[in-house]
């Protein structure tokens, strides 16, 4: 986290992965954050203390933060955590304005058209899929609690990464325009 303070850019780019859709009826499991290109870091819940709370309110504090689908993530991070974000993106809203057309602002989607990480989603729905077979689970009732560190790291660290190269894409076109 100090490092992305540190760092000449002046955005990052965050993401969460939560066990429910909705904040209050569930908790944020981890973030995984971006200050560069092609490096995320994915952070478990397990690991915050006050000190890293108040840390990472610092950085955002400093830099721009870009989401993608903003308000599901900061409904999460002012309920659990009381975070504010005073110069925030959103990739999904950037896109939008750069291609009206519904149903493709998908950050799935927007990886596959406009980065080299393509389906970079697929082991972790593998290891849903598989779980859910083993465990007689419908997909409705599926938590995402249940998915090893392991699992979630690279497809939480490649979120923010993700959603990085789309505001160093999309940002610069929409200026442009």
């Amino acid at each position: 986290v100090q490092a992305a303070i540190d760092s000449p850019n002046t955005f990052v780019a965050l993401d969460s992965e939560t066990s429910s859709l909705y904040p209050r009826n569930g908790y944020v499991l981890g973030i995984s954050l971006c200050y560069e290109r092609d490096r995320g870091a994915y952070i478990s819940t397990d690991c915050f203390t006050p000190e890293l709370e108040a840390l990472l309110q610092s950085l955002f504090n400093k830099k721009k933060v870009v989401f993608h689908n903003a308000k599901f993530d900061i409904a999460f991070f002012e309920y659990h955590f009381g975070w504010k974000f005073p110069d925030y993106e959103d990739t999904m809203l950037l896109h939008y304005l750069l291609d009206e057309n519904p149903g493709n602002h998908g950050l799935k989607q927007l990886a596959l058209k406009y980065t080299p990480y393509g389906d970079y989603e697929r082991p972790l729905h593998e290891f849903i899929d598989e779980y859910r077979k083993k465990h007689g689970i419908l997909k409705d009732d599926f938590s995402w609690e249940v998915i090893p560190f392991e699992v979630m790291v690279p497809y939480a660290s490649l979120d923010s990464v993700v959603t990085f190269l789309l505001y160093c894409k999309f940002k610069p076109a929409i200026m442009k325009n």
